[in-house]
């Protein structure tokens, strides 16, 4: 087991996967990716009906958004990256936009990963993303092995 791509969202149970990836990880000698999946909001735009239901939704204010959801992220891939820090464990921290289940299924056959390491459910500060369902369409679709953290 040479690669393990750890998916995390700043939940509890997040952070106890990741805690789990690195005694795996110290165990096999393995490479740690810590992943991150942020939805797109670059996606999103605002027509005319929202703009009258939400004034109060800008452009700036996505803007601001989208830069708020970025540094949460940073900050969660740097707090479970010391989980591994004391292990001599050679990890990357990746954030990446869309889908989390779509992102990590793939990601995780391009870069041909060994196993995924996710929590069972999370509700993460960066809005919900490793929901009982992604962890289902991880586990049902990916073409590596899947350790589920409960």
């Amino acid at each position: 087991m040479k690669k393990i791509l750890v998916a995390v969202d700043g939940s509890a149970k997040s952070k106890k996967a990741a805690l789990k990836a690195s005694e795996i990880a110290e165990l096999f000698k393995s490479k740690v990716t810590i992943m991150t999946v942020l939805k797109d909001l670059k996606s999103v735009s605002i027509d005319s009906q929202y703009k009258t239901r939400f004034p109060e939704v800008t452009e700036e204010y996505m803007e601001k958004e989208k830069k708020d959801m970025h540094r949460k992220a940073v900050e969660i891939t740097k707090e479970v990256a010391e989980y591994f820090k004391d292990k001599n464990i050679e990890i990357d921290t990746l954030i990446k936009y869309g889908y989390p289940a779509d992102i990590i299924c793939q990601y995780s056959e391009d870069n041909n990963y060994d196993l995924i390491i996710l929590s069972d459910k999370g509700e993460g500060k960066i809005r919900r993303f490793l929901l009982g369902s992604t962890t289902d369409k991880v586990a049902r679709h990916a073409n590596t092995s899947v350790l589920i953290i409960k």
